[in-house]
Protein backbone atom coordinates (compact mmCIF):
# COMPACT_ATOMS: atom_id res chain seq x y z
CA UNK A 1 0.00 0.00 0.00
CA UNK A 2 3.25 2.54 -0.62
CA UNK A 3 6.56 2.66 0.93
CA UNK A 4 8.16 4.09 3.89
CA UNK A 5 9.86 7.13 1.63
CA UNK A 6 6.13 8.59 1.85
CA UNK A 7 6.09 9.10 5.45
CA UNK A 8 9.51 10.79 6.18
CA UNK A 9 8.70 12.29 9.46
CA UNK A 10 7.20 11.89 12.62
CA UNK A 11 3.13 12.47 11.83
CA UNK A 12 3.37 12.33 7.88
CA UNK A 13 0.41 10.26 7.22
CA UNK A 14 -1.31 9.18 3.77
CA UNK A 15 -4.58 7.57 3.04
CA UNK A 16 -5.23 4.40 0.89
CA UNK A 17 -8.47 3.36 -0.62
CA UNK A 18 -9.08 -0.08 -1.04
CA UNK A 19 -12.36 -0.38 -2.74
CA UNK A 20 -12.85 -4.22 -3.38
CA UNK A 21 -13.40 -4.61 0.59
CA UNK A 22 -15.11 -1.21 1.68
CA UNK A 23 -12.06 -0.11 3.06
CA UNK A 24 -10.41 2.89 3.30
CA UNK A 25 -6.86 3.37 5.61
CA UNK A 26 -4.57 6.04 7.39
CA UNK A 27 -0.67 4.57 7.36
CA UNK A 28 1.37 7.12 9.57
CA UNK A 29 4.49 7.25 11.61
CA UNK A 30 3.93 7.34 15.29
CA UNK A 31 6.19 9.73 17.41
CA UNK A 32 8.42 6.35 18.16
CA UNK A 33 9.23 6.49 14.24
CA UNK A 34 7.06 3.30 13.91
CA UNK A 35 4.66 2.58 10.90
CA UNK A 36 1.38 1.73 11.70
CA UNK A 37 -1.93 1.28 9.93
CA UNK A 38 -5.64 2.49 10.80
CA UNK A 39 -9.03 2.25 9.45
CA UNK A 40 -9.93 5.56 8.41
CA UNK A 41 -13.27 5.26 10.36
CA UNK A 42 -13.82 6.99 13.79
CA UNK A 43 -15.05 4.99 16.24
CA UNK A 44 -17.90 7.46 17.33
CA UNK A 45 -20.74 7.39 14.77
CA UNK A 46 -18.90 5.75 11.51
CA UNK A 47 -18.20 9.02 10.01
CA UNK A 48 -14.61 8.82 7.52
CA UNK A 49 -12.12 10.20 9.96
CA UNK A 50 -9.51 11.80 7.53
CA UNK A 51 -10.43 13.48 3.72
CA UNK A 52 -10.49 16.16 1.95
CA UNK A 53 -12.89 17.59 -0.56
CA UNK A 54 -14.65 14.31 -1.37
CA UNK A 55 -14.71 11.38 0.97
CA UNK A 56 -13.34 8.99 -2.07
CA UNK A 57 -10.41 11.31 -2.59
CA UNK A 58 -6.72 9.53 -0.95
CA UNK A 59 -4.78 12.99 1.32
CA UNK A 60 -1.70 13.18 2.92
CA UNK A 61 0.48 15.34 5.07
CA UNK A 62 1.68 15.40 8.70
CA UNK A 63 -0.19 16.31 11.57
CA UNK A 64 -0.11 15.15 15.22
CA UNK A 65 -4.17 14.64 15.56
CA UNK A 66 -6.87 12.82 13.34
CA UNK A 67 -9.53 15.11 13.78
CA UNK A 68 -13.13 13.72 12.36
CA UNK A 69 -15.01 16.58 10.83
CA UNK A 70 -18.27 15.66 12.43
CA UNK A 71 -17.81 15.86 16.41
CA UNK A 72 -14.65 17.13 16.49
CA UNK A 73 -13.16 13.65 18.56
CA UNK A 74 -9.14 13.79 18.44
CA UNK A 75 -7.12 11.39 17.85
CA UNK A 76 -3.39 10.86 18.13
CA UNK A 77 -0.99 9.17 16.35
CA UNK A 78 -1.20 5.76 18.44
CA UNK A 79 -4.94 5.59 17.30
CA UNK A 80 -5.93 6.25 21.08
CA UNK A 81 -8.64 9.30 21.49
CA UNK A 82 -6.49 12.28 22.39
CA UNK A 83 -9.51 15.02 22.33
CA UNK A 84 -12.65 14.40 23.18
CA UNK A 85 -15.21 17.25 23.08
CA UNK A 86 -17.60 17.18 26.14
CA UNK A 87 -16.20 14.54 27.90
CA UNK A 88 -18.80 14.72 31.02
CA UNK A 89 -21.30 13.51 28.61
CA UNK A 90 -20.15 10.27 27.63
CA UNK A 91 -21.38 7.19 29.78
CA UNK A 92 -18.77 6.04 32.16
CA UNK A 93 -15.33 5.43 29.74
CA UNK A 94 -16.70 5.35 26.86
CA UNK A 95 -15.54 8.34 25.34
CA UNK A 96 -12.21 7.78 27.03
CA UNK A 97 -11.94 4.17 25.87
CA UNK A 98 -12.61 5.23 21.89
CA UNK A 99 -9.42 4.00 19.67
CA UNK A 100 -9.19 3.72 15.94
CA UNK A 101 -9.66 0.18 14.76
CA UNK A 102 -5.63 -1.14 13.82
CA UNK A 103 -4.32 -2.65 10.68
CA UNK A 104 -1.42 -5.12 10.73
CA UNK A 105 1.88 -3.65 8.96
CA UNK A 106 4.57 -5.21 8.13
CA UNK A 107 7.45 -3.95 5.59
CA UNK A 108 9.94 -5.57 2.71
CA UNK A 109 12.65 -3.59 1.68
CA UNK A 110 10.74 -0.05 2.50
CA UNK A 111 7.36 -1.35 1.07
CA UNK A 112 4.56 -1.60 3.16
CA UNK A 113 1.98 -4.12 3.33
CA UNK A 114 -1.32 -4.70 5.47
CA UNK A 115 -2.96 -7.59 6.28
CA UNK A 116 -6.85 -7.46 6.87
CA UNK A 117 -7.39 -11.07 7.64
CA UNK A 118 -10.14 -11.83 10.35
CA UNK A 119 -8.70 -12.85 13.41
CA UNK A 120 -5.43 -11.37 12.50
CA UNK A 121 -2.45 -12.55 10.10
CA UNK A 122 -1.96 -16.21 10.08
CA UNK A 123 1.32 -16.37 8.57
CA UNK A 124 3.76 -13.24 8.62
CA UNK A 125 4.49 -11.33 5.27
CA UNK A 126 7.90 -13.79 5.06
CA UNK A 127 6.09 -16.64 5.40
CA UNK A 128 3.60 -15.74 2.65
CA UNK A 129 6.30 -14.35 0.26
CA UNK A 130 8.62 -17.41 0.37
CA UNK A 131 12.03 -17.17 1.30
CA UNK A 132 13.11 -16.82 -2.79
CA UNK A 133 11.48 -13.15 -3.35
CA UNK A 134 11.48 -12.38 0.54
CA UNK A 135 15.73 -12.10 0.11
CA UNK A 136 15.78 -11.29 -3.27
CA UNK A 137 16.64 -7.98 -2.92
CA UNK A 138 19.44 -8.42 -0.05
CA UNK A 139 22.15 -5.74 -0.09
CA UNK A 140 20.25 -3.89 -2.85
CA UNK A 141 20.31 -0.44 -2.25
CA UNK A 142 16.59 0.35 -2.73
CA UNK A 143 16.84 2.83 0.03
CA UNK A 144 18.61 4.74 -2.82
CA UNK A 145 15.86 4.94 -5.38
CA UNK A 146 13.96 8.02 -3.67
CA UNK A 147 12.85 9.84 -6.80
CA UNK A 148 9.22 9.18 -7.28
CA UNK A 149 7.12 9.21 -10.55
CA UNK A 150 2.73 7.80 -10.03
CA UNK A 151 0.44 7.35 -12.09
CA UNK A 152 -2.95 5.97 -11.78
CA UNK A 153 -6.06 5.25 -14.13
CA UNK A 154 -9.18 3.60 -14.23
CA UNK A 155 -10.67 1.29 -16.78
CA UNK A 156 -13.38 -0.73 -18.02
CA UNK A 157 -11.87 -4.03 -17.62
CA UNK A 158 -11.64 -6.66 -14.74
CA UNK A 159 -8.51 -6.79 -13.03
CA UNK A 160 -6.46 -9.88 -14.34
CA UNK A 161 -6.51 -8.69 -18.46
CA UNK A 162 -4.25 -6.20 -17.36
CA UNK A 163 -2.30 -8.54 -15.17
CA UNK A 164 -1.79 -10.93 -17.91
CA UNK A 165 -0.73 -8.40 -20.23
CA UNK A 166 2.18 -7.52 -17.87
CA UNK A 167 2.89 -11.07 -17.31
CA UNK A 168 4.62 -11.47 -20.58
CA UNK A 169 6.45 -9.99 -23.03
CA UNK A 170 5.10 -12.03 -26.24
CA UNK A 171 2.75 -8.76 -26.81
CA UNK A 172 5.81 -6.26 -26.71
CA UNK A 173 6.95 -7.06 -30.67
CA UNK A 174 3.72 -6.31 -31.84
CA UNK A 175 1.68 -4.16 -30.01
CA UNK A 176 5.07 -1.90 -29.07
CA UNK A 177 6.82 -2.52 -32.04
CA UNK A 178 7.59 1.06 -32.68
CA UNK A 179 8.90 1.79 -29.50
CA UNK A 180 10.93 -0.92 -29.46
CA UNK A 181 13.08 -0.31 -32.40
CA UNK A 182 15.67 0.93 -30.30
CA UNK A 183 16.61 -2.72 -28.69
CA UNK A 184 18.06 -5.97 -30.56
CA UNK A 185 17.95 -9.59 -29.21
CA UNK A 186 15.50 -9.06 -27.02
CA UNK A 187 14.24 -12.08 -25.93
CA UNK A 188 10.46 -12.08 -25.80
CA UNK A 189 9.90 -16.06 -26.12
CA UNK A 190 9.91 -18.31 -22.91
CA UNK A 191 11.35 -15.32 -20.15
CA UNK A 192 13.39 -18.02 -17.26
CA UNK A 193 10.80 -17.81 -14.97
CA UNK A 194 10.69 -19.20 -11.52
CA UNK A 195 7.37 -20.06 -8.94
CA UNK A 196 6.86 -20.10 -6.00
CA UNK A 197 3.33 -20.61 -4.63
CA UNK A 198 1.64 -18.32 -5.43
CA UNK A 199 4.58 -15.45 -6.47
CA UNK A 200 6.72 -15.73 -9.16
CA UNK A 201 10.38 -14.20 -10.82
CA UNK A 202 10.56 -13.61 -14.38
CA UNK A 203 13.82 -12.43 -16.09
CA UNK A 204 13.92 -10.58 -19.39
CA UNK A 205 17.29 -10.32 -21.59
CA UNK A 206 18.92 -8.34 -24.99
CA UNK A 207 20.94 -5.98 -25.34
CA UNK A 208 20.94 -2.20 -26.26
CA UNK A 209 21.56 -1.18 -29.76
CA UNK A 210 22.72 2.99 -29.05
CA UNK A 211 22.45 3.76 -33.16
CA UNK A 212 18.71 2.55 -33.48
CA UNK A 213 16.03 4.88 -32.57
CA UNK A 214 12.59 6.00 -33.36
CA UNK A 215 12.70 10.14 -32.31
CA UNK A 216 15.61 12.41 -32.54
CA UNK A 217 14.55 12.98 -28.91
CA UNK A 218 15.93 9.17 -27.71
CA UNK A 219 18.87 9.71 -29.55
CA UNK A 220 19.91 13.24 -28.27
CA UNK A 221 19.03 11.97 -24.69
CA UNK A 222 20.27 8.51 -24.49
CA UNK A 223 16.90 7.44 -23.55
CA UNK A 224 14.97 4.36 -24.41
CA UNK A 225 11.83 2.23 -23.52
CA UNK A 226 13.74 0.77 -20.57
CA UNK A 227 15.50 3.49 -19.66
CA UNK A 228 18.47 6.24 -19.57
CA UNK A 229 21.65 4.57 -21.87
CA UNK A 230 23.97 6.28 -19.96
CA UNK A 231 26.25 4.60 -17.93
CA UNK A 232 26.19 2.77 -15.59
CA UNK A 233 24.00 0.49 -17.95
CA UNK A 234 23.25 -2.18 -14.94
CA UNK A 235 23.13 -1.82 -11.70
CA UNK A 236 24.94 -4.87 -9.40
CA UNK A 237 21.89 -7.34 -8.27
CA UNK A 238 23.19 -9.54 -5.22
CA UNK A 239 23.46 -13.24 -6.16
CA UNK A 240 19.39 -14.00 -4.84
CA UNK A 241 18.13 -11.94 -6.97
CA UNK A 242 17.44 -14.32 -9.85
CA UNK A 243 19.98 -13.21 -12.17
CA UNK A 244 21.94 -15.88 -12.79
CA UNK A 245 25.64 -15.41 -12.30
CA UNK A 246 27.52 -13.90 -15.26
CA UNK A 247 24.69 -13.18 -16.86
CA UNK A 248 25.26 -9.48 -17.95
CA UNK A 249 22.31 -8.99 -20.41
CA UNK A 250 19.43 -8.86 -18.75
CA UNK A 251 16.75 -6.03 -19.46
CA UNK A 252 14.32 -6.42 -16.52
CA UNK A 253 13.58 -9.00 -13.53
CA UNK A 254 10.12 -8.99 -12.26
CA UNK A 255 8.93 -10.49 -8.86
CA UNK A 256 5.37 -10.58 -8.80
CA UNK A 257 3.60 -11.23 -5.23
CA UNK A 258 0.13 -12.32 -5.36
CA UNK A 259 -2.55 -11.43 -5.87
CA UNK A 260 -2.07 -7.84 -7.62
CA UNK A 261 1.45 -6.41 -7.06
CA UNK A 262 4.81 -6.33 -9.23
CA UNK A 263 7.81 -5.24 -8.49
CA UNK A 264 10.54 -4.82 -11.46
CA UNK A 265 14.30 -3.85 -11.62
CA UNK A 266 14.93 -2.21 -14.75
CA UNK A 267 18.58 -2.65 -16.03
CA UNK A 268 19.49 1.07 -16.87
CA UNK A 269 18.78 1.46 -12.72
CA UNK A 270 15.35 2.20 -12.17
CA UNK A 271 12.44 0.99 -10.30
CA UNK A 272 8.57 0.05 -11.22
CA UNK A 273 6.11 -0.71 -9.86
CA UNK A 274 2.37 -2.21 -10.56
CA UNK A 275 -0.52 -2.17 -8.51
CA UNK A 276 -4.27 -3.95 -9.62
CA UNK A 277 -7.05 -3.11 -7.93
CA UNK A 278 -10.88 -4.60 -8.33
CA UNK A 279 -13.00 -1.91 -8.58
CA UNK A 280 -15.74 -4.36 -9.83
CA UNK A 281 -16.07 -7.16 -12.28
CA UNK A 282 -15.15 -5.17 -15.33
CA UNK A 283 -13.37 -1.84 -13.78
CA UNK A 284 -10.03 -1.46 -12.53
CA UNK A 285 -8.17 1.34 -10.91
CA UNK A 286 -3.83 1.06 -12.48
CA UNK A 287 -1.62 2.57 -10.37
CA UNK A 288 2.70 2.16 -11.62
CA UNK A 289 5.35 4.22 -9.38
CA UNK A 290 8.49 4.91 -10.92
CA UNK A 291 11.65 5.20 -8.63
CA UNK A 292 14.89 6.64 -9.26
CA UNK A 293 18.22 7.55 -8.10
CA UNK A 294 18.65 11.61 -7.84
CA UNK A 295 20.06 12.99 -10.80
CA UNK A 296 23.74 14.25 -10.47
CA UNK A 297 23.08 16.54 -13.23
CA UNK A 298 21.07 17.93 -16.12
CA UNK A 299 22.08 15.40 -18.41
CA UNK A 300 21.34 12.23 -16.29
CA UNK A 301 17.74 14.32 -15.20
CA UNK A 302 16.81 14.96 -18.58
CA UNK A 303 17.32 10.89 -19.55
CA UNK A 304 14.98 10.05 -16.53
CA UNK A 305 12.48 12.06 -17.82
CA UNK A 306 12.53 11.32 -21.80
CA UNK A 307 12.87 7.91 -19.93
CA UNK A 308 9.28 8.07 -18.32
CA UNK A 309 7.95 9.60 -21.12
CA UNK A 310 8.42 6.94 -23.20
CA UNK A 311 7.30 4.51 -20.96
CA UNK A 312 4.36 6.19 -20.25
CA UNK A 313 3.74 6.07 -23.72
CA UNK A 314 3.80 2.20 -23.90
CA UNK A 315 2.15 1.62 -20.77
CA UNK A 316 -1.03 3.53 -22.42
CA UNK A 317 -0.60 1.16 -25.41
CA UNK A 318 -1.09 -1.92 -22.66
CA UNK A 319 -4.06 0.36 -21.02
CA UNK A 320 -5.75 0.72 -24.68
CA UNK A 321 -6.01 -2.76 -25.75
CA UNK A 322 -8.14 -3.08 -22.77
CA UNK A 323 -11.78 -2.21 -23.17
CA UNK A 324 -11.35 -4.43 -26.12
CA UNK A 325 -10.28 -7.13 -24.24
CA UNK A 326 -12.74 -7.01 -21.55
CA UNK A 327 -15.79 -6.66 -24.88
CA UNK A 328 -14.15 -9.80 -25.99
CA UNK A 329 -14.20 -11.33 -22.50
CA UNK A 330 -17.47 -10.63 -21.53
CA UNK A 331 -19.14 -11.92 -24.75
CA UNK A 332 -18.55 -15.14 -23.68
CA UNK A 333 -18.37 -16.64 -27.45
CA UNK A 334 -15.34 -19.32 -26.21
CA UNK A 335 -15.05 -21.24 -22.85
CA UNK A 336 -11.59 -21.76 -23.57
CA UNK A 337 -8.67 -19.58 -24.45
CA UNK A 338 -5.21 -21.58 -25.25
CA UNK A 339 -2.10 -20.43 -23.69
CA UNK A 340 1.17 -20.94 -25.02
CA UNK A 341 4.58 -21.76 -23.89
CA UNK A 342 5.54 -17.51 -24.20
CA UNK A 343 2.29 -17.19 -21.78
CA UNK A 344 3.20 -19.62 -19.20
CA UNK A 345 3.12 -16.71 -16.21
CA UNK A 346 0.02 -16.29 -17.02
CA UNK A 347 -0.97 -20.27 -16.76
CA UNK A 348 0.68 -20.22 -13.24
CA UNK A 349 -1.49 -16.92 -12.17
CA UNK A 350 -4.20 -18.19 -13.50
CA UNK A 351 -4.13 -21.76 -11.98
CA UNK A 352 -3.15 -20.01 -9.07
CA UNK A 353 -7.02 -17.99 -9.01
CA UNK A 354 -8.72 -21.08 -9.58
CA UNK A 355 -7.22 -23.03 -6.87
CA UNK A 356 -8.30 -19.94 -4.64
CA UNK A 357 -11.80 -19.88 -5.66
CA UNK A 358 -12.49 -23.80 -5.16
CA UNK A 359 -10.95 -23.16 -1.90
CA UNK A 360 -13.09 -20.37 -1.21
CA UNK A 361 -16.33 -22.42 -2.83
CA UNK A 362 -14.84 -25.31 -0.42
CA UNK A 363 -15.28 -23.57 2.68
CA UNK A 364 -19.02 -21.87 2.06
CA UNK A 365 -20.35 -25.07 1.55
CA UNK A 366 -19.50 -26.42 4.66
CA UNK A 367 -22.29 -26.84 7.13
CA UNK A 368 -23.32 -24.04 9.46
CA UNK A 369 -23.04 -24.79 13.13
Amino acid sequence: VGRDTLLPQIGSYYTKEIEVLDYSIIVVRDTEEKIRAFHNVCPHRGNKLVWDGHPKNEVSGRCPTFICKYHGIGYGLDGKVSLLKDPDAWFGSQGRDLQLAEVPVETWNGFIFVNFESGGPSQSLREYMGQHIWNALDDFPTELYTERVFAKSEINSNWKTLHDAFSEGWHGSTLHSQAMVGLRNVIFRNPPSRFEGPHRTALACGTYSPDQHNFEIERISKASVTGTRLPPARPILPPKSGVPDGREDWLCITYTIFPNFQFQIYAPGWIMLYHYWPLSHNQMRFEVTQYYQPAKNFTELFAQMVGVSIVSDNVRQDLGTLEATQRGLQARVFDQYPLIDEENNLRHFHFTIDQRIKAYEAEQSKPKG
